[in-house]
């Protein structure tokens, strides 16, 4: 557990100066379509990682 502890407050450190706390707002849909690429971004990611390590 300190360990996770450790692992957020380095994390927090490092964000710190550039979270501001503004609100930002973003089209719904640009945001849906957004997730959707990297999702497929990242199953065809992870598809070729698994064909690169079959034995």
């Amino acid at each position: 557990m300190q360990g996770k502890l450790n692992l957020l407050d380095s994390y927090y450190e490092s964000v710190k100066v550039s979270v501001t706390g503004n609100k930002l707002k973003f089209s719904v849909a640009d945001v849906v379509q957004d997730l959707k690429l990297k999702a497929d971004w990242l199953v065809q990611h992870l598809l070729q990682q698994g064909m690169d390590h079959e034995p």
